[in-house]
């Protein structure tokens, strides 16, 4: 927070960070007025690739492997991935 309201008051002109972090930050912390003096670029620098890690040897694993394969599965069928990207700015 504090690296936002260096930007505020002109110490800073431009920060990397974390979209979500820190568009969170904007809402919970500072007035619409404020708000409305910073902008994030709609293009990001680098896209933050997820990784889902389970262990194939545990049992119990592989019940949770099949089902986040198929949810998986059905979120791409359906576009929702590419919904969630769009508004995550991706």
């Amino acid at each position: 927070m504090r690296i936002l309201i260096n930007c505020l008051t002109g110490r800073i002109d431009v920060f990397l960070c974390t979209k979500s972090v820190e568009v969170a930050s904007l809402y919970e912390n500072f007035t619409d007025e404020e708000r409305n003096k910073l902008a994030v670029h709609p293009k990001p620098l680098i896209s933050d690739v997820f990784y889902y890690i389970a262990s194939k040897k545990l049992e119990r694993n592989k019940q949770v492997i099949l089902k986040f394969n198929s949810g998986l599965k059905e979120l791409k069928e359906t576009g929702r991935i590419d919904q969630i990207m769009k508004e995550g700015g991706r």
